[in-house]
């Protein structure tokens, strides 16, 4: 398949992305505010034809009840994603759980993982593709996410807490 110059540029920043564990972090601060510009220009095949009814947002400090961050993206997971990450991540008190409403347009990290593959921009490191297939991850737009805050981490109790 043939991408153009932009769709592989924007499949290049969206493989750093993925591959890092704290993107805001991790990434070149460059590199991760771009990520907003990168999503509009990134290949059809890496989006969802899938219609989900909601997905789930980790935020990893307490923003009140927005959904807020620097890069204009957003990674989700369904709700068998959110069990294996309730399970695996080490989270600190005040981290939140969002409920969001999907939007029409939604990148397949696992669909996004694959074409990476292909083209080449990785090679099938298997530890980022069980992550990917264990989270169920998506990606969605900033713009687009309609979120709740619904649960939130008591670091006293150690458990989940309806909010």
């Amino acid at each position: 398949m043939y991408y153009t110059q932009k769709e592989l540029e924007a499949l290049e920043a969206f493989s750093e992305y993925i591959t890092v564990d704290r993107p805001y972090t991790d990434m070149d601060k460059t590199a991760y505010y771009s990520l907003h510009a990168h999503f509009k220009n990134l290949p059809s095949c890496v989006f969802s034809n899938r219609k989900l009814k909601n997905l789930f947002h980790f935020s990893k400090t307490q923003r009140g009840d927005n959904i807020h961050t620097d890069s204009g993206i957003v990674s989700c997971a369904t709700k068998a994603g959110v069990n294996h990450i309730k399970f695996d991540w080490v989270f600190t008190k005040g981290d939140c759980l969002y409920k969001v409403e999907p939007p029409e347009k939604i990148v397949s990290a696992s669909k996004l993982y694959n074409t990476l593959n292909k083209t080449k921009i990785i090679s099938n490191p298997s530890w980022l593709k069980s992550r990917v297939y264990n989270e169920k991850e998506y990606i969605v737009l900033l713009e687009d996410v309609v979120g709740q805050k619904i649960e939130e981490w008591d670091n006293e109790e150690y458990e989940w807490k309806l909010v």
